[in-house]
Parts: C-alpha cells; structure tokens; sequence
C-alpha cells in the first residue's frame, strides 16, 4: 500500500525473534520511546496491546483509537499503525504469528 507515492513498510515477526510469539513490558521509559517512534507501519502477525495503567491513542487504518487503562488493543496482520501516544503507561505488547490462530472455535 502506498500514501503519497510513499510505501508503507512491513515489520516481520520472523526478523526480530526466532518464535512464532513475542511478549515485551513496556513502561514510560526506554520500550516505550522506542514505540512512540516508530514511523507509519504494518506487521505481518497480530498485535496486542494491553494497557494496565495510563491511557493514550494511536492510529490504525488511519483512524485515531483511544487506549484507556486496563483496555485491549488488537491490530491484526495488515492494519497500518502509526502515532503511538501515551501518558503514564505500562503494559504489555504481544505479537502473535497470524498461522498461530485458528479460526476453528470448536
């Protein structure tokens, strides 16, 4: 996908850890610097964010989401993300293989 002739780059699971999952804590410190500046982005696995204190807002598919303490934040493969916000915060990030999830319930 492409915005002002520009493409929108890929993060890989696969190029940051050698597992199908990544788990990292984050705090207002060093992990979630790095968070707030990461440019406009997709990831190729499922993203979950869960805050458990502080609050913010990102956008994805170019729609601003709120994160509020305690909340859920699920980006599946594909969505573009980007503008990263928050005040506070602590939480975790956990990154999932997409061929990890099942569609079958039973």
């Amino acid at each position: 996908m492409t915005i002002n002739n520009k493409i929108i780059p890929i993060n890989r699971l696969r190029d940051e850890c050698i597992k199908d999952t990544q788990v990292k804590r984050f705090c207002q410190g060093q992990e979630w610097h790095y968070l707030t500046e990461l440019p406009i982005h997709r990831d190729d696995c499922y993203l979950f964010i869960l805050l458990e204190q502080g609050s913010g807002s990102m956008n994805i598919d170019f729609k601003e989401i709120r994160l509020d303490e305690s909340g859920l934040c699920i980006v599946c493969p594909g969505q573009i993300h980007y503008n990263i916000r928050g005040e506070n915060v602590a939480g975790w990030l956990l990154r999932i293989d997409g061929t990890c999830m099942s569609d079958d319930c039973s």
